[in-house]
Order: C-alpha cells, then structure tokens, then sequence
C-alpha cells in the first residue's frame, strides 16, 4: 500500500497537469476563451492605471455601468446613458456615450478583436497560480506596434480570463475580471 499510494498520486497528477496545459495553438486556446467569455450573461471587471481605479460592470446584451476613482459613474442602457456627478444624473453627451461604449467593447472582446494570428503574435507562457487559482498565461504582441503588449491569466478550471496587464509604450493597465454570471443588476435613473 505504500507504494501504491505515492504511484497514484504522481498518476493522478499527471492526468490533472495534462487537462489543464494549454494546446499546441495559443492563438485557439485564446480565441476558445474570448468566445465563451463574450457568451456571458454578466460580468465585473475592476481596471487600474495610471494610479486610478474603475469599475465595470456588464449586462448581456446592452447595459454598462462604470463607477470611477473620484465617485462620477457611468450607466449606459442600450442607446441611452448617464452621467451621475456630486449626486446629479445628466445625459451622456454622444462623444462621451461612444468612448465609453468603445472601451467596454474591447474589454468585452478582450482586445483580440479581428484576425488575431495576423495582429499579435502569441507565445503560450506557462502554467502559474493567480489568487489561489490555476491558469495558463499567455503573452502577445501586437505586429504593428510591438510597444503594444497583453499578458492573459485564463483560468484552467472553466477557461475564463482572471487578469489582464495591457502595456501601451511603457503605460500599464491591470483588469481583473470575476462575478461570471451573477446576479448584477443595472437600471436607469
């Protein structure tokens, strides 16, 4: 039985590591990722640059809602959106409502929109623990501007990103995701 058990383990180890290693193309790993997480009912997600932090949360198929730093919200329901400042609510202009509408695509589409093996090049980067979490990590560089780079933390469990960090010519951004279909609610004033 000693002997035994040790062979068990290392066995089932190895089935375990062999599930949970990223395939031979990194570039179908990420798309697989990017489709089930566009699939999502909701989601938060929690971005930090240049020393200031925003919340985001998303509603499939249309409602947004971002909360910044400095306490001004964002809430975007469909084609409408509001501003809500010092505890007023106002209109979102139309060059405001399209920005904010833009950066929620691209973190909902992870940034990989387009052709993704003719944008980035993407080099699968190894297994690593993230908050207690197993994930495959990923590093990609965009073709056309190689200051552009993403590093993906995509948990092995149910192959969801947890953490981004998008490196823009030396400016970084941290996006944490979680809350994958829970219950968020979004409404309007």
């Amino acid at each position: 039985m000693k002997r035994i058990l040790p062979r068990l383990v290392a066995a089932l180890a190895m089935v375990t590591m062999t599930l949970a290693t990223a395939s031979a193309d990194p570039y179908s790993d990420l798309k697989q990722s990017e489709k089930k997480f566009y699939a999502l009912k909701t989601w938060h997600a929690t971005l930090t640059t240049a020393g200031q932090t925003f919340s985001m949360d998303f509603v499939s198929p249309d409602r947004m809602r971002e909360v910044m730093s400095r306490g001004m919200a964002l809430t975007v329901i469909g084609r409408s959106g509001w501003m809500q400042v010092g505890g007023q609510t106002h209109p979102l202009p139309p060059p405001m409502m399209a920005m904010f509408q833009s950066r929620v695509q691209t973190i909902r589409t992870l940034g990989l929109e387009g052709d993704l093996a003719k944008n980035y090049t993407v080099t699968f980067t190894g297994m690593r623990t993230l908050n207690g979490m197993a994930t495959r990590t990923y590093h990609l560089v965009k073709k056309s501007d190689r200051r552009y780079t993403i590093d993906w933390w995509i948990s092995t469990v149910t192959n969801l990103p947890l953490e981004a960090l998008v490196n823009v010519d030396g400016k970084a951004a941290t996006i944490l995701y979680s809350a994958f279909n829970s219950a968020i609610t979004i409404s309007g004033p």
